[in-house]
């Protein structure tokens, strides 16, 4: 354990929503994972995770991303740790499951001061150009602060968090993803989005060796599941292939950014008994993995 490290302190990874940006259920899907939701109310939120330092009086947390169901998410995070409280937010990108929840913390509704946007340039051009986030960082709601992919951002008591630059449609920004280290030196990757491992600087495969957990794009299972659109539209790696990719090291990686076609939500399907018979797993909402 590092010197930072003090017995007393508390660092933990939360995890607050692994679904596609939209949710489940899905706005009007009746499909048989959005009228399973519906008929036992167990909504799954959009992806997202809160890292947690309980090394001061007053608990810290950051989150990773901000979708549209952070109000739930944020009961989630005072259930878990009552006292947190949230000094910023770490953007992967801007689609909308990823960034919409920061007007919750605008003139309209919570009115936070200075809270911290941790982004990239580009994505930082964005929200200062662009209404209403151009407005709340007048107002100063907002802080925006400037990360490069590879540089470090220290939070404190041996917790950081390090950008990695990853392929995925630029519309509105580029994207990255996410290398957290906590006091204990354990290591987290998070990496709810990316087009194609193939396309990536990295190795995948290096990665998942490098981290203790890697929580990993698994938007889709098959591409017969959009049978309505083009698959090479919204490109991701299908969880086979990632598999394959990554066989052996299903105990050090956990799927998430699932849509709500994806069978693997179904716990019966034949798919997720595939995920178990090759070791692997799907993120749970609510989990929580200590740093």
């Amino acid at each position: 354990m590092g010197q930072s490290c003090i017995a007393e302190s508390k660092m933990e990874a939360l995890i607050l929503g692994v679904a596609q940006d939209g949710g489940v259920p899905h706005l009007g899907c009746e499909c048989h994972n959005c009228s399973d939701a519906v008929h036992t109310g167990l909504h799954k939120c959009a992806v997202s995770m809160s890292l947690i330092n309980s090394a001061n009086a007053t608990p810290e947390a950051w989150l990773i991303d901000c979708g549209p169901d952070i109000k739930q998410q944020w009961r989630l995070l005072k259930q878990h740790c009552p006292k947190a409280g949230v000094q910023g937010v770490f953007l992967t990108h801007l689609h909308m499951g990823h960034y919409i929840g920061l007007y919750q913390f605008g003139k309209e509704a919570m009115q936070s001061r200075g809270l911290k946007i941790f982004c990239t340039p580009r994505t930082a051009e964005y929200l200062n150009l662009n209404q209403p986030w151009k407005y709340c960082i007048a107002q100063g709601y907002f802080q925006i602060m400037i990360v490069a992919p590879g540089v470090q951002v220290q939070l404190g008591h041996g917790l950081s968090v390090t950008p990695v630059e990853v392929p995925h449609r630029q519309e509105f920004s580029d994207t990255v993803a996410y290398s957290i280290t906590g006091c204990s030196g354990k290591k987290l990757f998070w990496c709810p989005d990316i087009d194609s491992w193939e396309e990536w600087d990295l190795d995948v495969r290096e990665v998942v060796e490098s981290h203790d957990m890697s929580f990993l794009d698994a938007t889709f299972y098959s591409p017969e599941e959009l049978k309505r659109r083009d698959m090479g539209d919204i490109p991701h790696p299908l969880i086979p292939h990632t598999m394959h990719k990554l066989q052996g090291l299903g105990s050090k990686v956990r799927l998430i950014h699932m849509n709500h076609t994806n069978p693997v939500w179904d716990p019966r399907s034949i798919q997720s008994q595939e995920l178990e018979k090759q070791g692997f797993q799907t993120g749970v909402q609510g989990s929580v993995f200590t740093l």
